[in-house]
């Protein structure tokens, strides 16, 4: 009788544990493709003529000692920047800080080779307000530092303002903030699409931008887009979900992470 009992409990046990793996978070870890409302969506990105021979870049090289380790170690680099209207001054930082400690101007001088590197700005503060001061603060700093502005991605959760980046030649990606796909409804799922729809529509950019798991998401109602994504995770999924994504050609790089010194 005990023997039956304790099978019981282990049976609930195993019953709760894949309840979890399958129901929760798993399904999102291991882009389980779940059934998607339909959608015709017009809205694409315009084609880019960048190559990237890497498609592993580094994710939030955002000082100097970090890329004086790591800038051998990888070709293409991810930086957050912001700007400080007071200065007309674009900084490297992840958050608005109230005295700029690494100006973009200067972290650029200390990149060894910046012919055999690509970086990715994340602009985190782009608006309707400063975007054309952060285009003319861009192309003075690129020009001075002599890098090319193919070698450069610009991104923004603001894709109708990067027209101007995207005309110059800067690469240029629309940022999808993070949703956890399992957890919304059809409704909220059509509503997002369409809302993306209609910014891309109304907008010049190269790229799709977001972490891993809005994958099925974007390959759903965007099947022609550019992407750019980020699996900074590290666990036993992670060769299987890194395989996965390096086979789509339509994803054209992937952060990851490796923590190093000046990691911020």
């Amino acid at each position: 009788m005990k023997k039956a009992v304790l099978t019981f409990f282990f049976f609930l046990f195993i019953l709760a544990i894949l309840f979890v793996f399958f129901k929760i978070s798993w399904k999102e870890e291991l882009l389980i493709i779940r059934s998607f409302p339909k959608l015709e969506t017009k809205g694409t990105t315009y084609a880019s003529t960048a190559f990237y021979e890497d498609k592993y870049w580094l994710h939030r090289v955002n000082t100097l000692e970090r890329l004086s380790i790591m800038e051998s170690k990888y070709k293409g680099l991810e930086t957050d920047i912001n700007y400080d209207p007071e200065r007309n001054l674009l900084y490297v930082s992840h958050a608005i800080q109230e005295i700029p400690a690494l100006p973009l101007q200067t972290f650029f001088q200390y990149v060894t080779n910046k012919d055999a590197h690509y970086f990715w700005l994340d602009i985190k503060n782009l608006n309707k307000n400063n975007y054309t001061k952060i285009y003319d603060c861009l192309v003075s700093i690129i020009t001075e530092n002599g890098i090319h502005p193919s070698r450069i991605i610009i991104e923004s959760t603001q894709p109708e303002l990067l027209e101007a980046f995207t005309d110059f030649g800067f690469n240029t990606s629309f940022y999808l903030p993070y949703f956890n796909l399992y957890k919304l409804t059809e409704e909220e799922i059509l509503n997002y699409a369409k809302e993306i729809d209609s910014l891309l529509l109304r907008s010049k950019v190269n790229y799709l931008s977001s972490g891993y798991t809005t994958y099925p998401f974007i390959k759903e109602y965007f099947p022609e887009a550019d992407i750019l994504l980020w699996h900074t995770k590290k666990n036993i999924f992670t060769p299987y979900i890194r395989k996965k994504l390096s086979k789509d050609e339509k994803i054209k790089v992937i952060l990851q992470e490796e923590i190093s010194e000046g990691y911020r």
